[in-house]
């Protein structure tokens, strides 16, 4: 449940995600996901927003993982329910940086 200093501190932000993120460490997934349904937008917005950023944060670290373990782009969309062009506009640059710092270890 969310926590009255928690709604407190999601309602008095500056309606970021990072605001969302901030304080005494990171807020939970069920913490978010209640805010998000909360009836007041100062809360709602908030929560939203952050639940997007970890959302995507958690994609980008999952096609990542399908990469290494040497899936395609058309089997990591597939999963996504994406295009292949798609995920390949996302996330081609990530994955190139990502295995040039690998190749330097």
């Amino acid at each position: 449940m969310l926590t009255k200093s928690r709604k407190s501190q999601l309602a008095g932000g500056t309606g970021t995600s990072d605001d969302a993120l901030q304080g005494s460490g990171t807020v939970w997934a069920a913490e978010l996901v209640d805010g998000a349904a909360a009836e007041d937008p100062r809360i709602g917005l908030p929560a939203v927003a952050a639940l997007k950023t970890v959302l995507a944060q958690l994609e980008a670290v999952q096609v990542d993982r399908a990469r290494r373990l040497g899936w395609s782009w058309q089997e990591i969309a597939d999963r996504l329910g994406v295009t292949k062009q798609t995920v390949h506009r996302k996330y081609a640059v990530q994955d190139a940086v990502l295995a040039a710092l690998r190749a330097r270890r």
